[in-house]
Formats: structure tokens, sequence, C-alpha cells
């Protein structure tokens, strides 16, 4: 269904109003959006994109201001967030086709990243989507379509990705499908399509078998419908494009709808049942940019103004609090309705620094609340380590220094701010890179050959190392001279080679050799190493080492047999008398 709503655990401390009421901010970087879900922990928002390509927008509640994951796939339709304990957690995507994608997350990066799945097909050719229906520890998607005026309902075994039985549930021609939902109720039934003449498609379920029935209920062309996912309220709510809301009750699909007491301001486009503080409330979004709450007794409660959406296309509770109502916009923004403090300008006055230095983070807050700027915190506010504390006004940016020995690794540090107004938390986080120059080479070692001397050494763990830059010097040298000597070379090969030479890192911690060559024997050379990482910092100098290669032979080449290849090892004293015992012999036989 275009909403989509499901129960987890609460990841910040949610306010205890009994629903929000103020348009605080937008997430911002999609397009053309046709639905909208949240994963059941609240912190992964998702649009389905219509746009050519790009078909699924994915948001991290981490970081609210950072631009979304764009998964391209298709032109779709919609989105519902399946979770699972055993066959996992994922997004389910309709094309504008008849194929749906599975999208895992990779949640090692912020936003996540999204692997697509292989196309799943639903139907018949021909068969459209229009909406994807889940109810919380189902192992079915429910997928309705639409074709030659026709309503198509379909099951998507989530265990295996294919649709059950290979066709089609019973169809219907008394309308165009418009919406589906699941109640969350004990039985995971029944599955309630909605069709554009008003009628409903009832379809209760006995494991993987269904019975469709058609129930007329109301006269208008419905916009959505849905139903409380917890399963405590027994009502479904349908709205109608003519700006109305009725009632319906889980258990009669032929009963009379309700109508709520108070007629909406304007057509509807989305509408949701949520908890809030127990009790469920009904959201609605109309076209005129208007969020208006009822109780299920269709008693209005509040209105909510917002700003431009582009034409609201779906509201989305936080499943995880009752804090958060998120509203999607055609042209591609979400706006958040919600409690929550609202961060802003969240930025480094640098993107990377080094060992020693400063660095400026500035952000802005449109509420006057308590800060704390943390490290390694997630989104709980109670781990990772606390920066800096204070009081933030409304609209006036603060200012924090802080020193590169505050971060805690090379590399990537995410600094998250938590801003708290009467326990509602608003998060915001970004990022800096700490960049220190590398380790010093401690293992260096050196080989004498013929002509050559053999470097052997062992990298460090560092993972941003690009270059050894290696020092070969005909004099003494120091690593604390002012100036490095330079040294050039004719290789075994020919090829003049000129020193510092740089050679690629390769992976870390890892043993690595190579060969200086071209050298004269019997001379003594000087050789030191440094590492450089990918950001250009030299790390300091080895220890300078010295070598003087050597010329080297087998035994019978060093005493008399030219055709002998050389070998690298030098004859040994035992070997050099029993070679001078075998002339002595060959001498006294000579002689006799």
């Amino acid at each position: 269904m275009r909403t989509l709503l499901f129960v987890g655990a609460t990841l910040i401390a949610s306010s205890a109003a009994a629903y929000p009421v103020s348009d605080r901010g937008a997430l911002e970087g999609g397009a053309s959006t046709s639905g909208l879900a949240v994963s059941d922990d609240g912190r992964y928002i998702a649009t389905s994109q219509r746009s050519d390509g790009a078909g699924l927008a994915i948001w991290d509640r981490l970081a609210p201001s950072a631009a979304p994951e764009l998964v391209d796939m298709c032109e779709a339709v919609d989105v519902v967030w399946t979770t699972h304990a055993t066959l996992g957690d994922a997004f389910y995507v309709a094309c504008g086709t008849n194929e749906v994608h599975r999208v895992d997350l990779d949640t090692s990066t912020v936003p996540p990243s999204g692997r697509v799945g292989d196309a799943i097909v639903v139907g018949m050719e021909g068969e459209t989507n229009v909406a994807l229906g889940y109810a919380p520890g189902d192992t079915f998607v429910h997928v309705t379509s639409s074709a030659d005026s026709l309503t198509f309902l379909h099951a998507i075994d989530i265990a295996t990705d294919t649709v059950d039985g290979g066709t089609g549930l019973p169809a219907s021609d008394a309308g165009t499908p418009v919406d589906i939902v699941l109640p969350g109720t004990s039985d995971l039934g029944p599955v309630v399509v909605a069709q554009s003449d008003g009628s409903l498609l009832w379809a209760t379920r006995s494991g993987t078998t269904w019975s469709v029935q058609a129930a007329q209920s109301l006269t208008g062309t419905i916009s959505s419908i849905t139903a409380d996912p917890k399963g405590v309220a027994t009502e479904f709510v349908l709205t109608l494009s003519t700006g109305e809301a009725w009632a319906l009750a889980h258990s009669n699909p032929a009963g009379i709808p309700s109508l709520f007491d108070d007629s909406l301001s304007s057509p509807v486009a989305s509408a949701h049942v949520a908890q809030s503080s127990g009790s469920p409330v009904v959201w609605i979004v109309g076209s005129n940019n208007t969020v208006s709450v009822f109780d299920l007794e269709g008693s209005f409660l509040e209105d909510v103004e917002l700003a431009s959406t582009g034409a609201p296309v779906a509201i989305a509770p936080d499943p995880a609090s009752t804090d958060s109502v998120w509203v999607a916009g055609g042209d591609g923004t979400v706006r958040a309705v919600t409690d929550r403090p609202w961060v802003t300008a969240l930025a480094t006055d640098v993107a990377s620094l080094g060992a020693g230095e400063e660095f400026t983070v500035t952000f802005t807050v449109d509420v006057d609340c308590d800060y704390d700027l943390r490290i390694d915190s997630g989104l709980s506010a109670a781990a990772g380590t606390s920066l800096d504390t204070g009081t933030a006004t409304a609209d006036t940016e603060v200012s924090v220094t802080l020193k590169a020995d505050d971060l805690t690794s090379e590399g990537d540090n995410r600094l998250v701010l938590f801003a708290t107004d009467a326990g509602a938390v608003g998060v915001d986080s970004t990022v800096v890179t700490l960049d220190t120059p590398p380790e010093a080479i401690s293992d260096l070692a050196l080989e004498s050959g013929d002509g050559r001397i053999l470097l052997t050494w062992t990298s460090t763990d560092e993972v941003d190392i690009a270059t050894y830059r290696i020092y070969v010097s005909d004099t003494v040298f120091t690593k604390d001279d002012d100036e490095l000597p330079t040294l050039s070379l004719v290789d075994e090969e020919g090829n003049d080679v000129d020193y510092p030479l740089d050679i690629s890192a390769g992976e870390a911690s890892t043993a690595h050799s190579t060969s200086i060559t071209g050298l004269a024997n019997a001379s003594t050379y000087w050789v030191a190493i440094q590492a450089i990482d990918d950001a250009g910092n030299t790390g300091p100098l080895s220890d300078v080492l010295s070598a003087s290669p050597e010329q080297t032979c087998g035994l019978v080449e060093c005493y008399g047999d030219p055709g002998c290849t050389c070998s690298t090892v030098e004859p040994t004293g035992s070997a050099l008398v029993l070679a001078l015992v075998g002339l002595a012999l060959g001498r006294v036989r000579r002689r006799a």
C-alpha cells in the first residue's frame, strides 16, 4: 500500500505529546515520488520513484540532511518494508510493469546502499502493478495489479521470492485497484483491495489458500485505504477523493461504514492509522498540504499546515515512536511532522585534518533546546563519547571548536548531534576525516647480491598507504638530514632509474620486497624507505641501513669450470678445504 507502518523498538526517547503538531523540515533529493515506507525501527525512510532509473530513494535518520541513496532499477509505483526474524529485513519495490524487486540494505554506510534482487514476475504479461501490502510477521508480500479493467491479487513468498502458485488470485471486474491493506491482526488477515468505484475485494486466508468476496462499501472514488498494523483498532479507514473519510469494521466486509464527523478540507491524497499514547489516531493528508488528525470515532483533533510538497502522495507515521509522521510529496521531498527539534546546516569547516589540528563544527536548530555533540554514538544518545554539550537558541548558529585528538580513528569519524526539547530528540550527523601521516617502517632489512641489494619489510596496518619511497645513496646520510639524497643508476636491464623511487604499496599488513640493481660490487650503499598515503602525507624515514653488493658464484665456477651458472651462495670454509685437497691429489697423480 502507498503508506506503511510497522511496529519496532524506539531508537530515541519520544515526546510525551499525544501526536506531533508541526512541520519541522524536509528530507530532500528524491524525485517523482509514488510511494513511501519506513523501516520498523524508524531509521530508514524510502520512497518509490517514477523517475527513469532511480526507482528507490533511501534516507537515514542518522543523517537526515544528507542526500539519499538512489537505487537504480525501474520506474516504481510503490514500496513496502518487510521485517522477518528468519527471512531478513528488506524493502520490496513494485515497478510500473508486472515486476517486483527485493532491495536488501548494506548498513555499513550512511545512508545505506541498496542491493537489488532479480526481478520477480507477477501475473501475466500486460498486467500493471498498482500497490503493495504487507503485515508484520507475514511470509508474503501482496501485490495488486490491473489489466483490461480487471483487478488481480498476487502473493510473493519472501522466503523464495517466488509468486505463490505462479498465478494470480481470483480477479474482479468491479473496478480498477487503487490501494491494498493488511491489518496487523493475529491471524494475518484479511487482505483488502480498494477499487476505484468504491468497492472492496475482501480476501480471507487459510494457509496459502485465499477466498475472495466483493463488498460494496461506498459510492465515490476511493483514494486510499488504511488500517492499524498493530491490530488494536478494529476499523479500516477509507478516504474518498471528494474529501471524505469513512470507517469500516474488519470483521464485516458487508457492513455499513460510518462517516467521520468532520469532512476534510480538500481532496485526500493518503491516510494512515497510527498509535498515539496507546490510542489509535488517523492521519489524513489532503491536496492542500494540510495534515488532519482524527480519532477513530471520526472526531477532529488537529490540523498541521505543511510547506509545499509538490502535491502530497503518501503519509507514513514513524513505527518506532509517536513523535514523527512523514509526508511524501510528488516533488521528491519528504516532510517531517514531528515534535523533535530539526537540526539544519550541521557542518565542519574542514573535511579532513591532520594530527594536532583544530576544526569547527557549526549547526542551527529550529527551537531552543539542549544539545550533545558525540562521536561513535550511532542513533543512541547514551553511546559513544560526548565532545561538547550546551544550550542552543532557535535559529542561531552554534559553533564548537574541537581538536584532531578528539577523533577516535584514522579515516572517517562520524559526529552526531542530539538536540533535545521536552524529551523529544532531533538528530543529525556529519563526517570529518582524520588523515595523519603514515607510521615509520620499523623492520627494513637489506641483503647483498651480485650488483644488487634486496630490500624487505612489512607494511603497517594502515589502509590508506599509496606508495613507498626508496632512497639510495653512495654516501652516508641520516634520517634527520634536511636534504635527502638522490642517485641515478642504470639497472641490470639497461634502464635509467632515478632515486628516490616510488613503488606501489599494495595491501596493508603484508610482506614486501624489491631489489636495487645496477650497483657496483664491493661499494657501500645507504638505503632508507618511507610510506606515503593517499592524501600525499609522508611518513617518517626508516632507519638508514648500509650494504655492499658482492660477486657470488658456485664452487666449480669459482675453481675452474667457466660454464657453470652463478649461485647466490659463497663457498664455505669446509668446501674450500675440500677443493684444495682435490687439487693437491690431482697433482700427486700426475706426478706419479
